[in-house]
């Protein structure tokens, strides 16, 4: 949850930063509002995506995994599973996750298997759930 602290201080000060510009070069005040609440409203999306991306719906949960792949244009792993969806397997430099390969390794390429899952499924960015842990499911 530190990294969504970071993010949200350095686009609030990047917001200062672009406002208190367009003030100091005499821009009319409407000018200086109108950016400021634009710099506001990208950063409340860029905060919703990255809470929506990383840290919504934190959660175990026991999948039966039907097939992986190196699928995506950016060269993550996926998972897939019969009753847990399509799921990523990447790196997470918010959640601190650099052993994407090791985690990879341990889901095995049929059956059931524990999984800590974060994130949601956003379709126009191509974005799934990514998985975070891996536990042998309970027989």
């Amino acid at each position: 949850m530190t990294g969504f602290w970071i993010v949200l201080l350095i686009l609030l000060a990047a917001s200062v930063a672009i406002v208190g510009a367009t003030a100091h070069f005499a821009y009319s005040k409407a000018w200086a509002f109108v950016a400021g609440l634009v710099c506001l409203m990208g950063s409340a999306f860029l905060m919703w995506m990255t809470w929506a991306t990383v840290y919504k719906n934190d959660h175990w949960a026991t999948c039966h995994v039907t097939d992986k792949d190196r699928g995506g244009d950016n060269g993550s792993y996926r998972v897939y599973t019969s009753d847990c969806g399509q799921l990523s397997n990447e790196d997470s430099l918010l959640r601190l996750k650099f052993n994407t390969a090791d985690i990879w390794q341990e889901i095995p390429n049929e059956g059931a298997v524990r999984l800590r899952i974060a994130g949601s499924r956003i379709p126009f960015l191509s974005q799934f759930p990514n998985v975070f842990d891996v536990e042998k499911a309970d027989s």
